[in-house]
C-alpha cells in the first residue's frame, strides 16, 4: 500500500511544481520520505526519474529521507544510493539515533544529511540523559562532514542553541506548522509571518 501512496505523493508534488517554482528560491531543499518498501521496489529508479523530469529544471533540490529500516538489503540499498547520487538526488538518514545500528549505517553508507530526532531536540535546556547524546551526535556529524537537520524545533531557545552548535537546518512548529499549498502561498505573500523566521534560521 505504501508504494502506491508514494506514487500519489510524487504526482501531487509534480502537479504543484509550477507554483513552487514561483514562490520558492532556486536551490531550495525539498525533503521527501522514502519507505523501505519503495526503495527496494523494482519500479523505484523509474519512479524517481519520472519525478525528476516533472520538476522545474535546476530549481528544487530533492533530498530523499530514509530510515535504518531501508537498509535491510545492504547491497541493493548501496546500489540505489549510489545511483541516486549520480542522478543529482541527496540522501538523509532520518530519525537518527532511534535505532540499534545507526552508527554502523553511517559508516557503511554515503549519506549527505543526518536528521536529529525530535526526542533529542526536546532535551535542550534540560539535564536529561539524552543531553550528552545530542552533543555526541553533533560531534559525530561534524567529523563525518554531514549536514545536519534538527526535527521538532518548538521554541526560540532550541533554535538558538542548535544554530549555535552549527546545525544547518531546522524543522518544527517554531518555524511553521504544516501548510497546504494555498497556506504556503499565503505565507510567501505575507512576509511578516513564517518567512522571517525561516530566513533567519534556515
Amino acid at each position: 500500500m505504501i508504494v502506491p501512496l508514494t506514487h500519489h505523493l510524487l504526482a501531487l508534488i509534480a502537479s504543484d511544481a509550477a507554483v513552487l517554482k514561483r514562490i520558492l528560491p532556486r536551490g531550495v531543499k525539498l525533503g521527501l520520505n522514502i519507505s523501505p518498501a519503495h526503495l527496494q521496489a523494482d519500479s523505484f529508479r523509474d519512479d524517481m526519474l519520472r519525478f525528476a523530469a516533472a520538476l522545474p529544471a535546476d530549481h528544487l533540490h530533492v533530498v530523499l529521507e530514509v530510515t535504518e529500516r531501508a537498509m535491510i538489503d545492504k547491497e541493493k540499498s548501496m546500489a540505489n544510493f549510489a545511483w541516486l547520487h549520480r542522478q543529482g538526488f541527496e540522501i538523509a538518514i532520518d530519525d537518527f539515533g532511534t535505532g540499534h545500528s545507526a552508527l554502523i549505517y553511517l559508516e557503511r553508507y554515503n549519506f549527505d544529511y543526518l536528521k536529529i530526532d525530535r526526542g533529542f531536540v526536546q532535551a535542550i535546556g534540560t539535564e536529561t540523559v539524552t543531553s550528552p547524546v545530542l552533543d555526541a551526535v553533533l560531534t559525530l556529524s561534524r567529523r563525518l562532514k554531514l549536514m545536519t537537520v534538527a526535527e521538532g524545533v518548538e521554541t526560540q531557545e532550541q533554535a538558538e542553541w542548535l544554530r549555535g552548535q552549527g546545525v544547518h537546518f531546522l524543522q518544527g512548529y517554531w518555524i511553521s506548522r504544516p501548510l497546504s499549498l494555498a497556506g504556503l502561498v499565503a505565507a510567501h505573500d505575507e512576509p511578516r509571518t513564517i518567512s522571517q523566521r525561516a530566513k533567519s534560521h534556515l
